[in-house]
């Protein structure tokens, strides 16, 4: 066993002659995140089948359109503090989680406005249900999203371990359970929703205590740029949010909760595989607020190029089972089969992700900020074009171009820095 261990240990190192990567460090620190998307992976497939056998398509569809206004709310917090803490905790200020969860809280009064509205819209058109759904939402959007800064932290500590145990194994698996057994007993989208926030808000809870119980973060390790980089971060983050949302408002307003609920089921599958990419993408951050700018733009063509070949494989392999997939599991949900393969193809802008993680790592803020707001806009305004003219099809093709578009910004921009310097 220790024989085979130094055998793949050489060849790690000499595979970085080619990938220009540290493969040590990405494969022992790839193996958590793997071994927890696993998991949340299989849950998250058995919810699905849960939710297409138990819940009817206008159920399912309301309950999304409710986690989408959840969504919309959180807006109204520091959308963009998980980045800032990720990077604060990487450069030393391990008391940024504490502090990062103070500051979330105090600036979370607007969740609480913008709930009250929305709960007398939907009593004053007497729709009660939907009313209870949002009010229990934006009461537990604060807290919710405060707790969640324990994953940032972990990425921050490099602490992959962890990282994978709480964020994308406890963390995604607890709520799942708890919608699952709630989806048991009703066929309501609305206490469907409400399970989700409980459930949630229960997990990130008990997941940030553990986190402080583990680290026990000194209070003398505060980060005096914390604050003005979470506001940089969240107002370059609004508009992403509501470009992120507005396809399943669009559909619940336009045509109706079930095709929301078709919509839904057809973006699963190729979302499920964003889980590993999102951990990627934090190691990155962290990983790249400890190298020079000469040190990481030296390796990030390697780092594109392997990108773009597993996602290139991955998206054909998507295609390719999707049809048999979906007649054998969601037979209820075929209609959402030529969708799910065309938006499929709207994976193969994240091949830019390690420029996205160099600009967060570096702090350049006037970058993202440009890159957040053209891409936003530009995906609001296609969502709308979409919806209006093709129905169901352009919400998934203004999706895909979008996304294309926005990632191609983002490689100009993240050149010009390299130019700059």
């Amino acid at each position: 066993m220790k024989r085979l261990k130094n055998r793949l240990y050489h060849f790690l190192r000499w595979s970085e002659k080619y990938t220009k990567t540290d493969m040590v460090f990405a494969i022992s620190t790839g193996w958590w995140a793997v071994v927890a998307q696993l998991a949340t992976s299989i849950s998250a497939f058995a919810l699905s089948l849960v939710l297409a056998h138990l819940v009817n398509k206008e159920a399912y569809g309301t309950y999304q359109y409710i986690l989408s206004i959840m969504s919309m709310l959180s807006i109204l917090t520091l959308t963009g503090i998980g980045n800032a803490v990720t990077q604060s905790v990487a450069r030393g200020h391990d008391q940024s989680l504490q502090d990062g969860f103070r500051l979330n809280m105090r600036w979370s009064f607007g969740v609480l406005v913008g709930t009250g509205a929305l709960v007398i819209y939907y009593v004053l058109h007497q729709n009660y249900a939907l009313g209870i759904a949002i009010l229990i939402a934006g009461l537990t959007t604060p807290l919710r999203t405060s707790f969640n800064l324990y994953g940032s932290f972990l990425g921050g500590k490099k602490d992959n371990r962890r990282s994978a145990l709480y964020t994308n194994g406890i963390g995604n698996v607890a709520p799942m359970i708890m919608i699952a057994l709630a989806a048991f007993f009703t066929n309501s989208g609305v206490l469907l929703a409400i399970a989700y926030s409980i459930g949630n808000l229960v997990t990130a809870a008990y997941l940030y205590i553990r986190t402080i119980r583990d680290y026990q973060p000194l209070a003398r390790d505060h980060d005096s740029d914390l604050r003005s980089y979470s506001f940089h971060l969240s107002a370059a983050g609004i508009l992403n949010t509501v470009a992120g949302n507005l396809d399943n408002l669009l559909l619940f307003h336009y045509l109706g909760p079930t095709d929301v609920a078709i919509y839904n089921f057809a973006i699963a599958l190729p979302d499920q595989t964003k889980g590993p990419l999102g951990s990627v993408g934090t190691m990155l951050t962290a990983r790249f607020a400890g190298h020079s700018p000469e040190a990481i733009h030296g390796s990030m063509r390697n780092k594109i190029k392997w990108l773009a070949i597993i996602h290139v494989l991955m998206v054909a392999l998507l295609i390719i089972i999707i049809p048999p997939f979906y007649h054998f599991f969601f037979s209820t949900y075929t209609a959402s089969i030529p969708y799910a393969q065309l938006y499929t193809l709207s994976l193969l802008a994240t091949i830019f992700m390690p420029m996205s993680a160099y600009l967060t790592a570096h702090k350049h803020v006037r970058e993202q900020y440009l890159y957040t707001i053209f891409s936003s806009v530009f995906q609001i305004g296609a969502l709308f074009v979409g919806v209006l003219t093709a129905g169901l099809l352009g919400i998934v093709i203004a999706r895909i171009v979008a996304r294309i578009i926005s990632w191609l910004v983002l490689a100009g921009l993240y050149r010009n820095t390299v130019a700059r310097r």
